[in-house]
């Protein structure tokens, strides 16, 4: 389940940075062709081909004639907004002086330790204590 979940976010996360466009193609003011997809995608249905010459009944050339098709585009991105913010981070002085002393001065100085008890030997037993009261562990 987690792991679901988990591929689910990352999924979620990487199509919300790359953006999603969603193309409409208009043939005659209607939708003609609808697609989704990473890109802005050129859709055609084959009408440009064949569309007339651009001159009137009168025989005069138009020169602003509108196109019977068109294509819409939408793209569904993040904003530059949603940024990490970053901070630069703040010292604390006595952090620095705990690891410098604790890190640092610790692990260079080399004064050496005398050890009192270096030949100190325990004393012998006089009895053995667990035959004495037999208690074995097993």
């Amino acid at each position: 389940m987690k792991k679901a979940f988990s591929i689910f976010l990352a999924i979620l996360m990487l199509a919300s940075n790359i953006g999603i466009a969603s193309n409409t193609h208009f043939c005659g003011g209607e939708a003609a062709e609808h697609t989704l997809s990473l890109g802005i995608e050129h859709l055609d249905c084959g009408m440009a081909e064949t569309e007339q010459s651009c001159s009137s009944e009168d025989g005069h050339d138009q020169l602003n004639a509108k196109p019977c098709c068109d294509n819409q585009h939408e793209l569904l991105q993040l904003d530059e907004d949603a940024t990490l913010l970053q901070q630069a981070p703040e010292i604390n002085k006595t952090f620095i002086a705990a690891f410098i002393h604790t890190f640092v001065v610790q692990v260079f100085s080399f004064e050496k330790k005398e050890s009192f008890y270096l030949n100190y030997f325990p004393p012998l037993l006089k009895q053995d204590i667990q035959v004495l009261f037999q208690s074995f562990l097993i």
